[in-house]
């Protein structure tokens, strides 16, 4: 499926579960991925009128058609949920590692629901997925959490997602660090701090497939 893998990583913040979902090339095709897809993911999964900073709120992770292979400025990736700011759509579309690192796990998109009852952050690495405790992080600011993460995981290669004070605060148009969201407030309403990755593996890309891309 050129650059896409087919998979949905869907984590339960409450039951501490996850699941994978396959979707087809068609589906893939049609969202493309980025602001794209990570709106579709939420469109699916949320109802009409919940309230931004609730457990039924959920955060929407997705790389771009691109991520992980040659093509210049391919490393777009989009982040959607309900904004605690407009009660609407908030989206971000950002260039940088991360749309590298969602393909590298093997995913095409996340999908983040539910709240954790302690303060924690996720380790994914590669299939598996950890809910490890985040209580020594709170009142940290972005830098000092993904030095803390790193050094914990003595890993410095592991790339972070995280939120700031102003997150940690609820505040309705923080930023997740180094991409620009109103959406931080959500993701620390559900009691989880970060998102760290480690992805060793290689792409589902196929250079055949990007050589065949004709420009006219």
């Amino acid at each position: 499926m050129y650059s896409y893998s087919g998979r949905i990583l869907h984590i339960d913040l409450s039951s501490k579960e996850t699941s994978v979902q396959t979707v087809s090339e068609e589906f893939l095709k049609k969202y493309l991925g980025g602001v794209g897809l990570a709106s579709k993911l939420l469109y699916d999964n949320i109802k009409p009128g919940i309230d931004p900073l609730s457990p039924e709120n959920v955060l929407t992770f997705s790389a771009s058609a691109f991520g992980g292979t040659i093509v210049p400025v391919g490393t777009k990736h989009g982040i959607a949920s309900k904004s605690p700011l407009t009660g609407f759509l908030g989206d971000s579309l950002s260039s940088s590692y991360w749309s590298q690192t969602i393909k590298r796990a093997g995913y095409d998109g996340i999908v983040i629901k539910g709240k954790s009852e302690d303060l924690i952050y996720l380790f994914i690495d590669d299939d598996d997925v950890h809910f490890k405790n985040a209580k020594h992080l709170a009142g940290l600011g972005c830098f000092e959490t993904e030095e803390a993460i790193r050094d914990e995981i003595g890993d410095q290669n592991v790339r972070v997602c995280t939120i700031g004070l102003a997150g940690e605060n609820l505040v309705k148009f923080a930023c997740i660090s180094k991409f620009y969201i109103q959406s931080t407030s959500v993701f620390f309403s559900k009691y989880t701090f970060l998102i760290t990755f480690h992805s060793p593996c290689n792409c589902y890309t196929s250079t055949h497939s990007i050589h065949s891309i004709k420009v006219t």
